[in-house]
């Protein structure tokens, strides 16, 4: 009877470690979140590609041009459900 009470608390405090980490691993919220944005194809100079972070709420830090890409800070995702999207690859966040 003993062992199964151990098991029982192990049981437990592993769900309940499983169901607390995923939400302390989003961070705070209102914090914005640091992502590399990279570009298909070399349809967009670099204003536009400015201009299409600046319209989701980013802020270009760094152009990274070997990966055709740049640094960027965007605002923290809703809690409300998904936001825009501009199409290409799934995000991989």
């Amino acid at each position: 009877m003993r062992r199964f009470k151990l098991f029982l608390a192990i049981v437990l405090t592993l769900l309940l470690v499983s169901i607390t980490l995923p939400s302390a691993a989003q961070g705070p919220t209102g914090v914005p979140v640091r992502r590399i944005v990279v570009f298909e194809g070399s349809a967009l100079n670099e204003p536009a590609r400015e201009a299409l972070v600046r319209q989701f709420g980013g802020v270009v830090i760094k152009h990274l041009p070997l990966v055709s890409g740049m640094a960027v800070l965007l605002p923290p995702p809703s809690r409300s459900g998904p936001g825009p999207r501009a199409g290409g690859a799934p995000c991989r966040g």
